[in-house]
């Protein structure tokens, strides 16, 4: 099962509660994501006070779908053409709250802004890990998790609380639900449903 690191998991999560990172839903299309949290530098006083910059993790959630090759491969690519933007976004942002001033796209700090590999986790959460494969998109960075795999981790929980109560009950739900898929498509190595069901698309 996919995980971060701790290190990593505890810095984004540190990083959320206290507005180093935040957490969007449909930025760019894409279904969940934490990016970098940076402070407006722009002169519009109608935009919002925060804007987001390097997009850190990315969740593409297929439930009620079917994930393939070519979309995945494509929200890799707008991550990387987001991300070094986003660094120098990142900068504007920084002397913004250092000077006041706006600076533009010629301004010398930001022709010394350096391009570094894309530090990304990108994680498909499927119903069924046997629909998919890995080293998906132009750097291989997917990571797959199943509903499944998350639905027992929170069974496990037995915190006596009414809220947690119901976060099992909804896990429960979720890990039955994927043990009926599992049984109905009868996954075959040789012949995977997902293209028995969809034989026109480049699926995982």
């Amino acid at each position: 099962m996919f995980r971060l690191k701790e290190k990593r998991a505890k810095e984004l999560a540190d990083g959320i509660r206290n507005g180093t990172y935040m957490v969007l839903r449909e930025y760019k299309n894409f279904d969940f994501c934490i990016c970098e949290k940076l402070r407006n530098w722009k002169e519009d006083s109608d935009e919002e006070e925060f804007v987001p910059g390097q997009v850190v993790l990315l969740l593409e959630n297929k439930f009620k779908s079917i994930p393939y090759k070519a979309q995945l491969a494509e929200y890799e690519k707008a991550v990387c053409k987001l991300n070094p933007e986003g660094k120098k976004n990142k900068v504007k942002s920084e002397i913004y709250q250092k000077t006041g001033k706006f600076i533009n796209a010629n301004n010398k700090a930001l022709k010394n802004v350096q391009d570094s590999p894309l530090d990304c986790h990108f994680v498909l959460l499927t119903l069924s890990k046997d629909v998919c494969g890995l080293g998906v998109g132009e750097n291989g960075k997917w990571h797959v998790a199943s509903y499944q795999e998350y639905a027992k981790i929170l069974l496990a929980d037995k915190t006596k609380h009414f809220k947690h109560d119901i976060i099992r009950d909804y896990a429960g739900y979720v890990d039955k639900f994927c043990e009926y898929v599992a049984k109905k498509l009868e996954v075959k190595t040789d012949k995977p449903w997902n293209k028995v069901l969809c034989p026109n698309k480049e699926l995982l």
